[in-house]
């Protein structure tokens, strides 16, 4: 075996072999000595736009260190390798290095590189505080002409655009509150990498680059994180289109590394173009999963997705079985959401997360409702009125006993067939009330899906009015509102102002009628600002009831008077401020302070 050279011998070789490989680009000259006696530095490489290499077509010199290390095995795609703290501070200093290890023997040689940037370099100062060196991984340096006049060009491109580093800035991009500054983002590289677009997309997909920020009303950029694109995508308008249904307006060709493409059709669906393969995943919620099985069987049967075209991706299978399974999935489901749409549920019902005693349920019920089939779901073997919880759905629903012993039938509470529910209040008295006033308070409101707003509306209406009645249905109002404060659904508004309307009257001056007025002005104040008139009799309200501190406190508020309003609060005891906080004309309040 061949004796190791001494090191000026392997240094001489490896800046040989680096110059040689960089002048394989007509736009490049090395500029790299042996025994370089400037600190950190082995030399720069010149970098130019034009191969007529005139100093007007100069774009800049990028710094490098250079390493050489004797090695009988270069098999090694990458190395890593220690690099001085004080050479990686020195660089950043600088605009950065590209930092270069050749390994050589005799006979062969290897060269690696790392682009080490102001942004990489603050990433490797951060993983050691007190140590000499810190260990960087390098890449083989490749020898096609074009990659190695990009890497340099990138160089150029992202050093002087790092300039600029702000940790304060970055932090916010990761835990994603960067709006609060209102940047421009950007990203980029020093050129086109290939006149090809399928050449440039492979080489956006394999270099990794760097995200950027430019911070509203100043001309700078602040680096904010290296950044890998792991696929692009195109989206092409084509409708596909089921039985005359357009369940989704595009489709996606996403492009991969090492030029594969595939179609995605919705989230779930998708076809390798490169070797034909079809594959999907089962939509975690019923609508998505409902309109996914239409595609897919669809496909899978050899029928067109796409209106006036032939089937645009064909899949041969001569799966029976799955066929036929799939089919009865999706009839299944369909039928599921047959009964969610008689309860009026809006929600998305979560499949993914279902458990199985809540297949049991969603089962049985869609046999119970659809098909008249009794069950043995009870509440706890009683009949009566209660929460049936399936996944994510909440239902109120009706359980009766049947003929058949043990069993059970589940109806939707909401039907015309109305019952009225006997409640007892202050002093002895009991009125009847809807009875979704009493199943349904905010608690409730808030949680349960299959609310018939209508059918609740002229149920309450329903009911003989009287003093005692007309009080109820106000507290019920001040439910909604809550309801309506905590999820912005404008149904329990819309409920709201109907039932007010109901019970409230310009006729009758009264402080209870009074009262109704105000909660009916809160309910337009949640739509839009007062008009004038409203406010003239709020005005009139707060002028003949002043001994009335809460109602004047409210008056305030709708009034926009908040400091007055604070100041009658503060007089409040503790407990009638306790009693005070409980009203929903409090969010009017805190919308104003926040």
């Amino acid at each position: 075996m061949a004796e190791t050279p001494n090191n000026k011998i392997i240094e001489i070789r490896s800046i040989s072999y680096l110059k040689c490989c960089l002048t394989n680009s007509s736009k490049i000259i090395p500029n790299i000595n042996e025994n370089d006696k400037t600190p950190s530095w082995d030399g720069n490489v010149e970098i130019y736009n034009n191969s007529n290499m005139k100093k007007e077509y100069l774009d800049g010199c990028v710094p490098v260190q250079v390493k050489g290390r004797w090695r009988n095995n270069l098999s090694a795609n990458t190395v890593k390798y220690p690099v001085s703290i004080i050479d990686l501070k020195n660089f950043q200093k600088n605009g950065g290095a590209i930092f270069f290890v050749i390994y050589c023997n005799y006979s062969d040689y290897k060269i690696y590189y790392a682009s080490l940037l102001p942004f990489d370099i603050d990433s490797l100062l951060k993983t050691k505080k007190s140590a000499k060196t810190i260990s960087v991984e390098l890449d083989r340096f490749p020898t096609n002409e074009r990659e190695i006049y990009l890497i340099f060009k990138d160089f150029l491109y992202h050093s002087k655009r790092q300039l600029q580093r702000d940790e304060r800035i970055q932090k916010m991009f990761l835990s994603g509150k960067l709006d609060e500054i209102n940047p421009v983002l950007s990203f980029g590289y020093g050129a086109r990498p290939y006149p090809d677009e399928d050449d440039t997309k492979e080489y956006m997909l394999t270099h990794p680059t760097y995200i950027y920020a430019k911070p509203k009303g100043l001309d700078i950029d602040v680096v904010l994180h290296k950044m890998s694109i792991e696929s692009i995508d195109q989206k092409i308008k084509m409708p596909i289109v089921i039985d005359g249904q357009i369940l989704y307006d595009n489709i996606v060709i996403k492009t991969l590394p090492k030029k594969k493409h595939v179609i995605y059709i919705g989230k779930n669906i998708k076809f390798d173009m490169d070797n034909s393969k079809f594959h999907f995943d089962m939509a975690p919620d019923i609508k998505t999963r409902i309109k996914d099985l239409k595609i897919i069987t669809a496909i899978m049967e050899g029928k067109s997705i796409v209106e006036n075209s032939a089937p645009i991706i064909a899949v041969e299978t001569d799966d029976i079985k799955l066929c036929n399974n799939l089919n009865e999935h999706l009839n299944y489901l369909l039928d599921v959401q047959k009964v969610m749409d008689l309860f009026l549920v809006k929600k998305n019902l979560d499949l993914q997360s279902m458990s199985d005693e809540d297949s049991k349920k969603l089962a049985a019920l869609v046999r119970m409702v659809l098909y008249s089939e009794p069950s043995n779901y009870s509440f706890n073997g009683k009949e009566g009125v209660g929460f049936l919880q399936i996944s994510n759905i909440k239902l109120l629903v009706s359980c009766k006993k049947t003929g058949n012993k043990g069993m059970y039938m589940i109806s939707n509470i909401f039907s015309p067939n109305e019952i009225g529910v006997r409640i007892n209040i202050q002093d002895g008295n009991s009125i009847n009330i809807s009875p979704y006033m009493h199943f349904l308070k905010y608690e409730q409101l808030i949680t349960v899906d299959n609310i018939d707003f209508h059918m609740l509306v002229e149920s309450i209406k329903s009911f003989a009015r009287s003093e005692l009645y007309d009080a109820a249905v106000n507290l019920y109002v001040l439910d909604l509102l809550s309801a309506y404060d905590s999820t912005k659904n404008s149904d329990f508004l819309n409920a709201a102002n109907s039932l007010i309307l109901f019970i409230s009257s310009d006729e009758n001056a009264t402080e209870t009628n009074a009262i109704y007025k105000i909660n009916e002005f809160q309910i337009r104040k949640r739509m839009s600002d007062l008009p004038k008139d409203d406010k003239i009799k709020l005005m009139k309200f707060k002028n003949l009831y002043t001994d009335n501190v809460f109602m004047t406190i409210c008056i305030n508020i709708l009034l926009e008077s908040y400091e007055e309003a604070e100041l009658l609060y503060e007089s409040l005891s503790n407990e009638e401020k306790r009693n005070f906080d409980t009203f929903p004309i409090n969010s009017l309040w805190k919308e104003h302070d926040t």
